[in-house]
């Protein structure tokens, strides 16, 4: 088939508004997925301790499948990270979404520290003191209203973005017959420390922190003196290797996207 100058006019210029892949915002991304999977994660393993005595159902429906919204929201943006378009739109909209399951989760942490954890007395009560701060802040019923519309709104517009995703154009790693051999180990190294690291970003936190929830659920539920060891024992390694993940994992997929520095 023989291209007209039209056509070959009408290819440039979709190549020209090709957005291109921009590493940076797409690291934000993934960091602000990923806080808001573990949060909302998080967030679900304490409803059940928080309405146990409560005869409330339908509120503890309700709230739940609002959370389960947000833990597969960003779920499905850390598949979609690799798209090259709305970089901006999605920062934003993860930023707005993301506001009050952190919160409750910076809540958690702190209440977790200043009474749980295995810290020093003097580390324990600036947890205390912050944990006060923050709770008479996130009590405030203008702050929650605040703090859920904007999740809300965020929660929205995030639907709103991954239901354009089919339209969406996405970076794909050139095929092995384009690259040199170097160009190659150097690919393959990028993808492999990026799959290793969003592994240690998401899923092995994600994990953890399931298993000491459903733990400490049960603790609540049935006290028993295997339970109550196990969660002591846990509660002294899950906090630092939740983090230490979380560390090492963005460490890896920023090195991914070092390593992998090939012209596309």
């Amino acid at each position: 088939m023989t291209k007209t100058p039209a056509t070959k006019r009408k290819r440039k210029k979709q190549a020209v508004l090709s957005p291109e892949r921009n590493i940076r915002y797409e690291a934000v991304i993934i960091i602000e997925a990923a806080m808001l999977v573990l949060s909302a994660a998080v967030f679900i393993c304490w409803l059940p301790v928080y309405f146990i005595n409560v005869h409330m159902p339908l509120a503890l429906i309700i709230v739940d499948m609002a959370i389960a919204s947000l833990l597969v929201q960003g779920l499905i943006l850390l598949k979609q990270s690799r798209r090259t378009d709305q970089y901006q739109q999605r920062i934003a909209a993860l930023a707005m979404t993301v506001v009050y399951p952190l919160v409750q989760f910076i809540v958690l942490a702190l209440l977790y520290i200043s009474q749980v954890g295995p810290f020093s007395s003097a580390f324990r009560e600036a947890a205390h003191t912050a944990f006060g701060a923050i709770l008479a802040f996130n009590g405030s019923l203008p702050v929650i209203l605040l703090m859920v519309v904007c999740t809300t709104i965020g929660s929205l517009w995030l639907w709103k973005i991954i239901m354009m995703a089919k339209e969406a154009p996405y970076w794909q790693p050139r095929s092995a017959d384009q690259l040199s051999e170097a160009e190659k180990t150097k690919q393959e190294r990028g993808l492999r420390c990026r799959k290793i690291g969003v592994t240690l970003m998401v899923r092995v936190p994600f994990a953890l922190i399931c298993a000491f929830m459903f733990v400490m659920t049960l603790l609540y539920i049935t006290p028993a003196t295997i339970l109550f060891a196990m969660m002591m024992a846990m509660s002294a390694v899950v906090p630092y290797a939740v983090i230490l993940s979380f560390v090492i994992g963005l460490v890896y997929m920023l090195k991914g996207e070092v390593y992998y520095k090939i012209k596309h």
